[in-house]
C-alpha cells in the first residue's frame, strides 16, 4: 500500500504480511522516500525503511544520496547509510562514491569506492575497497551478465587487499 503526503513530495509505503516459512514469520515495514532538486545539476535523495519481524525484531536503516548528472553517459552518486538490526543490536554505517558510465545500450559499468564500519559506542572500519562493475544485457531486457573485479581491505585481514572477481547472471521472469 502506497500513501503521500499531501504536497505529493514524499513516497511512503506501509505494508504488512507473514513470510512464509516454517515457522511462518509476520512483519510489518514502512518506508519513505523524497527526491530534492539542488540547483539545477544535483539531485537529493533521502530514503528510509522500518521494519519488524517477528523472527529477528526491529530494524531501521536510512541513506542519504547525492547525485549529480555529468554527462549523457556519465552520472556521480555519492551515499551515505546507516544500518541498526535490534538482533545483534549493532549500528552499520558506509559511505559510498560511484561513477556510472552507459558504454552503449547493451553495456555499463559502475566504477565503485567505499569504506564500510560498525558501531554503537566505539566506531571502527571493517573493510575499504574499489570496484568496476560491467554489466551486459545478453538478451532481450531479462538476461544480463555481471563481471565484478573488486579489490577489498579488511579488517580481517589487517587491511592488506584482497582480489577478487564474480561473474553472476542475473534473468527476470515477466
Amino acid at each position: 500500500r502506497t500513501l503521500s503526503d499531501e504536497s505529493g513530495q514524499w513516497e511512503t509505503k506501509l505494508s504488512g504480511g507473514i513470510k512464509v516459512k516454517l515457522p511462518p514469520d509476520p512483519f510489518l515495514r514502512a518506508s519513505g522516500k523524497r527526491l530534492v532538486p539542488i540547483g539545477n545539476d544535483w539531485e537529493l535523495v533521502l530514503h528510509s525503511t522500518a521494519e519488524w519481524f517477528n523472527s529477528s525484531g526491529f530494524h531501521a536503516d536510512a541513506d542519504v544520496v547525492f547525485e549529480r548528472l555529468l554527462t549523457q553517459s556519465y552520472l556521480f552518486r555519492m551515499t551515505t547509510l546507516v544500518d541498526w538490526r535490534d538482533e545483534n543490536d549493532t549500528l552499520e554505517f558506509g559511505q559510498t562514491f560511484k561513477i556510472f558510465n552507459d558504454l552503449s545500450e547493451r553495456d555499463a559499468i559502475v566504477y565503485q569506492l567505499g569504506v564500510f564500519g560498525t558501531s554503537f559506542s566505539h566506531p571502527s572500519i571493517d573493510t575499504y575497497y574499489i570496484s568496476a562493475d560491467y554489466r551486459r544485457r545478453l538478451y532481450k531486457d531479462w538476461l544480463y551478465m555481471n563481471v565484478i573485479p573488486e579489490l577489498a581491505f579488511p579488517r580481517e585481514e589487517s587491511f592488506s587487499g584482497v582480489a577478487s572477481i564474480t561473474l553472476s547472471f542475473e534473468v527476470y521472469f515477466r
